[in-house]
């Protein structure tokens, strides 16, 4: 199964982003044999690349940031509605998953190990408190782990240089507890590679 993912874009970027994604996801419990992952770039050259692989018949899964809160059941009812996106032919909900509000939300399921990473001079208080991390809104996410990692020597926040090494070390056990939508991804997943 390949899994189409939102990130990347230059080669190193596209690397660092497929190698993150596969140790969250292998860290789950998921077999790295099992899948392997695409890192698109855009979020709409994610939504391509995965409407090529549906139209050659592969085993495909799309992951995108939500960029927002989501109300909806349905993944592509969302993307409707946010991106005005149409479900592809032969696309079911759960070959789309999404990543609520943006994958930095997960970064809050397991702020121990985002502490970790940037060492001294982080400040765990800046970042929200509430627990549902689905509920923080996106730019409130960046802005937090902007404002909490500024006084350290990596520097403040950036997703080019800290995005990727981040989502490596986060626990993904948290992160399912703290998303539902991740859970599902999880799920999802553990379930179409179950032997």
């Amino acid at each position: 199964m390949t899994i189409y993912v939102e990130g990347g874009g230059n080669s190193r970027l596209a690397r660092e982003c497929g190698q993150a994604f596969s140790q969250f996801i292998r860290q789950s419990g998921v077999p790295g044999g099992a899948f392997q992952i695409v890192a698109s770039g855009s979020r709409g050259e994610a939504r391509r690349d995965f409407e090529r692989a549906l139209r050659q018949s592969e085993d495909a899964l799309l992951l995108v940031d939500a960029e927002g809160p989501v109300s909806a059941d349905s993944p592509w009812d969302h993307l409707r509605q946010s991106d005005n996106w149409d479900r592809p032919q032969h696309a079911r909900d759960e070959d789309c998953h999404l990543m609520v509000q943006l994958m930095e939300s997960w970064f809050l399921a397991d702020k121990a190990s985002v502490e970790t990473f940037y060492r001294q001079g982080f400040r765990l208080s800046a970042l929200p408190a509430e627990s549902n991390i689905e509920l923080v809104a996106r730019d409130g996410v960046l802005q937090a782990f902007r404002s909490a990692s500024s006084s350290t020597g990596k520097g403040a926040y950036n997703k080019a240089r800290h995005a990727f090494k981040i989502l490596a070390l986060i626990d993904p056990a948290k992160v399912r507890d703290a998303s539902p939508w991740a859970n599902r991804l999880l799920e999802t997943l553990a379930s179409k590679t179950a032997v």
